[in-house]
């Protein structure tokens, strides 16, 4: 239980490190306050490709590579909504204003706000963070079960 937890924030951070150098690549240099987007991407993705490697990991008898990519699709297509949910509640908390001074949308709203968004997030960078999402999450479901269920099992044997 204790190796799968590891290895699930362990991917988990390679997921925010994905999403750093994705997000980081693409706004680095915008001045319009998309900024924002940068630690909302890593927190989401961080957080989700966690809850999926476990998931992976704990629940899906037998670890598959299909199965593994099945998860990062998932985990890739949650991504996006989540990342903008995250930067309209921060939006929300701090008081700010909308482009035509209105407030921002309150919690309940972001959630439908968050899917309009990512329609537009997963058309423009979708085509690189989904199947990167899903080689890294296959590439998990394949090395875990080879590698540390294969030791466990010596370990008891």
């Amino acid at each position: 239980m204790q190796k799968r937890l590891i290895w699930s924030l362990a991917f988990g951070l390679l997921a925010a490190l994905i999403a750093l150098g994705v997000a980081g690549a693409l706004l680095w240099q915008n001045t319009s306050g998309w900024k924002l987007l940068i630690p909302c991407s890593i927190l989401a993705a961080f957080l989700l490709a966690s809850l999926g490697a476990w998931l992976l990991l704990t629940l899906a008898r037998p670890i598959t590579v299909w199965k593994g990519v099945l998860v990062g699709l998932l985990v890739g297509l949650l991504a996006h909504p989540t990342t903008w949910y995250l930067a309209i509640i921060y939006l929300y908390l701090t008081g700010s204003e909308s482009s035509l001074g209105e407030s921002m949308l309150n919690p309940i709203q972001a959630l439908w706000g968050s899917l309009v968004y990512s329609i537009y997030s997963l058309a423009l960078v979708g085509w690189v963070t989904l199947p990167l999402s899903m080689v890294c999450s296959g590439g998990l479901a394949y090395y875990y079960p080879k590698r540390i269920l294969m030791t466990e099992s010596e370990k008891d044997g």
